[in-house]
């Protein structure tokens, strides 16, 4: 493949000194991971920033409960999905595929990211359902076609000639087993032929070598290997199927040395570990078919489940196909449960249906089926673009207008999860959210606001990961999902809405972080749940207790092992560890196990956490922030053009990962700083900024004004030179940056208006080394690296006032793997003198793996 231009050429040392040099009125705001909500005066609820798991609640609709239909200019007969990528085969053989392309797993000469399905293949007869990171197919006149990872190929090329027609194959690792017409196995590669030293390390084979010892067999099934056996590399536990439904075993089993011999076994069709068709249909589980007992376990029969043709089995929910064309979910057990597919758990999905196959990707599992028509249909996520979907903007860089939602009251974004809380008590859910569908709980990223099953009105929302905790309208306090300080989802520890106990207080508000919860009654108390930092160490407490005895507190803050609160005084205080050393003064370590004050000769109004940073508003207007998140902004004190009334800042994000802020104003704008290649600052561009800046209206053309009654009054110098409106899609494998660039008032170099517009980047050599090559796009649409003068983007453009733009069209399909941590850069100017002595340039983008 060609390298992209950004790697290609020499650093021009013309630009080395560059450097990177509008606003919503909201009544609250909220920052989780990468995306920002804002409460409006009449209810309604702005979002902007990451999208990728529907966390704005902005459409198409990327994930959810209902099947769509995919469509395709053929009748489709089978389907293959993964984590990454989607294979489907028609009747006329043809192979069809779409999906991520990392490593050329899409066999179409490329190593592009596609959500248009293309046919890669033709004369297909079969295609096994395997990691399809190295895809294999069978044609019709017995050759076996191999492309992507561990074949180093991005197209379809035979790899092996066997000399014999193939019908079926099957690959793992550098291990291939194929069946000939006659049932005949074949194995190649490095412990698939099963030929074995004398040490048991499996020998390498180019070449295929016919199995002994197996009557003439119909299917096989691949088990994955044990980890024990690296030697073994790549093959596991090998069952095939012979004319008589018989099961015949070979290969790792068991953790034991690898077995060469084929074993006989039970008469049943295995699929996934512990699963498996009898000849009659039924679906059975735990059973051990390479058991060295005298005999073999008796497999269990999953009752509720009708006779069935095939099976899928993910990491949450099975399927079975009848022979009727039904097909059935059921959502597994875990490991303390009965796994019988039985009572609720148990649904019917869809009729009619020929094949089906499911995947584990972000966004939960999901499966595709064709129907006996022909058709093609996806019930789940769309994240690696496996629903086939147009490739929609994952991320907005100036806020957008949240559907479905009114008489909003309170908000809370946290991670990939937006909750919105009504005036009449309800609680909304979207992103990245546990739903409760009936009977179970399931994982979804929804971009449609769901209601989520609280028994009662809510007066308060909080939420960290997957726990929530919901004050009620009569001062009780429930908690909702995993247990707190449990930061990964399982179904055993997901609970519904349970009652905490706080003696006989009433419950004001509460904090959660990723460690804890705090909670202040109406009294002023503090309790705690979770784990503390205590003078004995870290300690775990799974109901609610006293926190240290401190004034009555009028807020609270939960930073993991770290609690803040803010007395009625103004005063703050910290207690737990400071692991960073950055959170109570920025200069060692500390570990309070009683309260401490901090922030010493301030009065705070108010007190606002993230992960690893907090911001306290002060007094007089402006806000103190500290944490190791901020970029060199710990302990550093704000002050705007009008007064500070809230923070929010970043949460749901590893620690080692930059945070940012947005501040609520007297006036109701909002300003951002920190990072934000997700567009979560809300500023209209994907990258990140070194001083708060205004948040820009939803088109990018001017300060979004939310309450147009309060006067807003902004220094010119305050603001960004001129306004941008990026979007961008795709992610690194195709990449695309459009918008436009908008003007401003003119300068008395251009007394007409005109100005070039420029755009430049500067390029990282390998996905982990720093920028360090610039380049130049000219107005033919061609990078090449700076020279001077330098070439304009669009030159002599109508750039005289904020209503003039021009339209941006930086990259289109771009394949930009290897250029982490490159940016993008646009500005205009009379010539690029003149730009850089205005400071007319801005960063547009980060490019960045997530």
């Amino acid at each position: 493949m060609t390298r992209p231009i950004f790697q290609r050429f020499t650093a021009s040392a013309l630009l080395l000194a560059l450097v990177c040099a509008s606003s919503a009125q909201a009544q609250s705001i909220s920052s989780g991971n990468r995306h920002v909500l804002a409460l409006t005066k009449d209810g309604s609820v702005l979002a902007w920033g990451d999208n990728r798991d529907g966390q704005l609640g902005l459409g198409p609709i990327r994930s959810g409960a209902t099947a769509i239909t995919i469509p395709l200019p053929a009748r489709i007969v089978s389907v293959r999905a993964s984590a990454r990528d989607v294979f489907a085969l028609d009747t006329d053989g043809n192979l069809w595929s779409w999906g991520r392309n990392t490593y050329g797993q899409l066999g179409d000469g490329t190593r592009t990211d596609r959500s248009e399905p293309r046919i890669v293949l033709r004369n297909v007869v079969h295609f096994p359902d395997a990691d399809q990171s190295e895809p294999l197919a069978v044609d019709s006149q017995g050759k076996v076609w191999s492309w992507g990872l561990m074949f180093s190929s991005d197209a379809p090329k035979v790899i092996v000639e066997y000399p014999v027609r193939i019908v079926k194959a099957f690959r793992q690792g550098y291990n291939v087993i194929a069946i000939d017409e006659d049932g005949g196995v074949w194995g190649q590669g490095q412990g698939g032929p099963c030929v074995f030293s004398e040490v048991a390390r499996p020998n390498s084979t180019s070449l295929p070598v016919k199995i002994q010892g197996l009557p003439p067999i119909r299917d096989l099934q691949l088990g994955r290997p044990y980890v024990v056996f690296p030697m073994f590399n790549g093959i596991g536990t090998v069952t095939a199927v012979d004319t008589t439904g018989v099961s015949w075993t070979w290969g790792s089993l068991n953790n034991t040395l690898p077995i060469c011999q084929p074993r006989k076994g039970l008469a049943i069709k295995p699929f996934a570990p512990g699963y498996a068709l009898t000849q009659a249909g039924g679906v059975v589980n735990q059973y051990d078919i390479n058991s060295d007992a005298p005999a073999p376990l008796q497999p269990r029969l999953l009752a509720s489940l009708p006779p069935a043709r095939d099976l899928s089995i993910g990491e949450i929910y099975g399927y079975a196909l009848t022979a009727g064309g039904d097909l059935w979910q059921w959502q597994r057990a875990s490991e303390s449960q009965a796994d019988d597919g039985s009572g609720s758990l148990l649904r019917k999905v869809a009729s009619g249906v020929a094949s089906m196959s499911t995947y584990s990707s972000t966004g939960g599992q999901s499966v595709l089926y064709s129907t006996t028509d022909g058709q093609l249909l996806a019930l789940g996520s769309d994240f690696d673009l496996q629903l086939g979907l147009a490739t929609d903007s994952s991320a907005r860089s100036s806020p957008a207008r949240v559907v479905g939602l009114s008489s909003i009251t309170s908000i809370q974004a946290t991670g990939d999860t937006a909750l919105a809380l009504t005036q009449d008590g309800k609680v909304y859910a979207w992103g990245w959210a546990p739903i409760w569908n009936p009977g179970i709980y399931t994982l979804e990223a929804t971009r449609q606001p769901k209601p989520l099953p609280i028994p009662l009105p809510v007066r308060s929302i909080g939420m960290h990961g997957f726990t929530m905790l919901v004050i009620g309208s009569d001062g009780t306090t429930w908690h909702w999902g995993t247990p707190v300080g449990v930061n990964t989802l399982s179904d055993a520890d997901f609970r519904p809405a349970t009652k905490i106990a706080l003696g006989n207080a009433e419950a004001k508000t509460s904090s959660i972080s990723k460690d804890n919860a705090l909670i202040l009654d109406a009294d002023g108390n503090i309790w705690g749940l979770g784990t503390f930092s205590t003078s004995s160490g870290l300690v775990k407490y799974t109901q609610p207790f006293q926190q240290p005895s401190l004034p009555p507190a009028q807020q609270v803050v939960a930073l993991g092992t770290a609690s803040l609160a803010l007395d009625n005084s103004g005063t703050v205080w910290a207690w737990g560890t400071d692991p960073a050393g950055s959170l109570w003064d920025n200069t060692s370590t500390g570990q309070y196990t009683a309260p401490k004050r901090i922030l010493v000769g301030q009065t705070a109004t108010s007190i606002h956490g993230g992960d690893g940073h907090f911001c306290a508003v002060l007094a007089d207007g402006s806000a103190q922030c500290h944490g190791s998140k901020l970029g060199g902004s710990a302990g550093k004190i704000f002050r705007l053009h009008a007064a500070i009334k809230e923070a929010a800042l970043s949460k749901g994000s590893p620690s080692q990962q930059p945070g940012n802020v947005h501040f609520r104003l007297a006036d109701g704008t909002v300003w951002a700083y920190g990072e934000g290649h997700k567009g979560q600052l809300g500023v209209g561009t994907y990258g990140s900024v070194l001083e708060p800046t205004p948040v820009n209206a939803p088109a990018g053309t001017a300060d979004l004004d939310l309450d147009p009654d309060t006067p807003t009054a902004v220094a010119p110098a305050m603001r960004p030179p001129f306004r941008v409106q990026a979007t961008y899609s795709g992610g690194l494998g195709q990449l695309t940056l459009s918008g436009a660039v908008f003007g401003g008032p003119t300068s008395a170099t251009a007394p007409d208006g005109k100005y070039n517009v420029y755009v430049v980047a500067i390029a990282s050599d390998g996905p982990d080394g720093p920028p360090t090559t610039w380049f130049q796009r000219d107005d033919k649409g061609q990078w090449s690296p700076v020279q001077w003068p330098m070439p304009a983007y669009a030159i002599k453009a109508d750039l005289g006032s904020a209503n003039l733009s021009v339209p941006l069209d930086i990259f289109r399909n771009f394949p930009a793997q290897g250029l982490q941590n490159s940016r993008v850069y646009v500005g205009y100017g009379i010539d690029a003198y003149e730009m850089l002595g205005a400071g007319r340039l801005r960063e547009v983008l980060v490019m960045a793996d997530d």
